[in-house]
């Protein structure tokens, strides 16, 4: 199945161009092994052959291992009871023209493929290449003898190609599907691209707008950022001087606090004082009282020395008085 999907499909792992096998010549084969050498200058992996669709006679030699063995373990399913049949008939090694216009010629190529495996053998040879562009030219002097059961198996062999073939036709019909899904899936791409491209474009917009907002507030930031960098800078000049201006008021407190030191003690000093006048005090308003005793004692006793003095210099008065008419009358009496 591998191997008729990688021709529906034209993809190679591994080919050759006939240009890259210089100086073939026929070389004798390997009757224990059946394998005959052939020495390639370059051999091209991957991908199709150089030429592809553009040379209908090009000549390819197509090689998948992994192909071939499935291919042959199912053609030994059906050939199990022959107890030698040779390898290079069951290999899967071919050379054909697989281009896109050979397409249509896959059972002209499978009625002639059957035809070389008969003239194989019917007269008992092998055929190491198979070269086809409109007619199929065997390279009778590569043929290589085969023993007599290989007639036996032709007929199982043909059967066998033509399930091959059957199978073949499945896979173009579901190619053939695949193909409609692929158109349908890319009309499906084509109004998806066109989604994406107007949600792109949509959304372009979009981004743009707010691509011109990102940048007004960036720039607004940065203006922020400016101002607040200068506030910054004005604050902290600021807080400079104010560490300045404390330091000097630590210091002023430091003095201060000694001065209060010394004034506390002074004034510890000046407390003891004030006891020591206070108790001097008491004793002087006690001497105080006992003197403003002695002193309303002394009013008292000065209020009755004047009243007695007025008493005096009224009599003193009236004696003047008396000395002056006395005086009077004497004048007269003498």
């Amino acid at each position: 199945m591998s191997f008729e999907t990688d021709l529906q499909i034209q993809q190679f792992h591994a080919y050759c161009i006939n240009t890259h096998i210089p100086l073939y010549s026929p070389s004798c084969w390997d009757v224990e092994q059946f394998q005959q050498t052939i020495r390639v200058n370059k051999v091209e992996c991957g991908g199709p052959p150089k030429g592809w669709g553009q040379h209908e006679d090009c000549v390819l030699i197509f090689e998948e291992l992994e192909e071939a063995r499935s291919l042959l373990q199912r053609i030994e399913e059906v050939l199990h009871d022959v107890d030698r049949i040779p390898d290079e008939v069951l290999k899967g090694i071919y050379l054909i023209d697989t281009s896109t216009s050979m397409l249509s010629c896959i059972k002209f190529v499978k009625e002639k493929l059957l035809q070389l495996i008969y003239e194989q053998l019917k007269f008992k040879n092998r055929l190491n290449f198979i070269s086809f562009n409109s007619n199929v030219n065997a390279w009778h002097n590569h043929l290589q003898s085969t023993t007599e059961c290989n007639l036996k198996t032709r007929t199982l062999v043909q059967n066998k190609l033509n399930t091959v073939q059957q199978e073949l036709d499945t896979l173009i019909h579901r190619a053939d599907d695949e193909a409609e899904s692929v158109v349908k899936l890319q009309t499906q791409v084509t109004r998806l691209t066109s989604e994406l491209t107007q949600t792109k474009t949509k959304y372009e917009k979009e981004f743009n707008e707010k691509t011109e907002e990102f940048d007004e507030l960036k720039r607004r930031l940065n203006n922020r950022i400016n101002e607040l960098t200068e506030s910054y800078e004005l604050e902290r000049g600021r807080v400079i001087s104010l560490e300045r201006t404390k330091n000097q008021l630590a210091n002023q407190c430091q003095e201060i606090q000694s001065q209060l030191d010394n004034l506390f003690a002074e004034c510890t000093e000046h407390v003891q004082t004030i006891k020591s006048l206070e108790s001097q005090k008491t004793e002087l308003e006690s001497v105080l009282e006992e003197t403003q005793t002695e002193e309303s004692n002394l009013r008292t006793k000065c209020g009755l020395l004047q009243r007695d003095l007025i008493q005096i210099r009224a009599v003193k008065s009236e004696l003047e008085e008396r000395l002056t008419v006395l005086e009077k009358e004497n004048k007269q009496n003498t």
